[in-house]
């Protein structure tokens, strides 16, 4: 599909979920996500579908109602699309290990700084 085929799909679902009044028949939410997770989707349809979504309570992630929980806080509520990303895209495929190192080396500059003020507050009290 082509993104002026994915313009007109969003805009008619989108002008069209008030008609439903909260009771959407349900291969719509399948039909939502499939056209929000096209790769040819411009950013401003999927922003505009997504608040449509938001304002006529259609929820197509599956995860606002209580049927679809199996396991509550096991999942992450973050969802990472083609336009959500993390800050670490940038590095590829990067584990808990990676990141951690990162942090690490971010933070490493600053530890002297800080420890030099810890010490010279300690002697500071000790003095009074």
């Amino acid at each position: 599909m082509t993104t002026r085929e994915l313009h007109q799909i969003s805009e008619s679902i989108s002008v069209r979920l008030n008609l439903f009044q909260g009771t959407y028949p349900g291969f719509m939410p399948q039909a939502v996500k499939a056209v929000m997770e096209h790769p040819n989707l411009s950013k401003s349809d999927y922003a505009k579908l997504d608040s449509f979504c938001r304002m006529f309570e259609l929820d197509w992630r599956g995860d606002r109602s209580l049927n679809n929980k199996s396991q509550f806080l096991a999942t992450n509520p973050v969802y990472l699309g083609e336009y959500d990303q993390t800050n670490f895209r940038k590095y590829g495929d990067i584990g808990n290990f990676e990141v951690t190192t990162l942090l690490r080396l971010a933070c490493s500059p600053f530890i002297d700084t800080i420890t030099g003020k810890m010490v010279a507050n300690i002697a500071e009290k000790k003095k009074k």
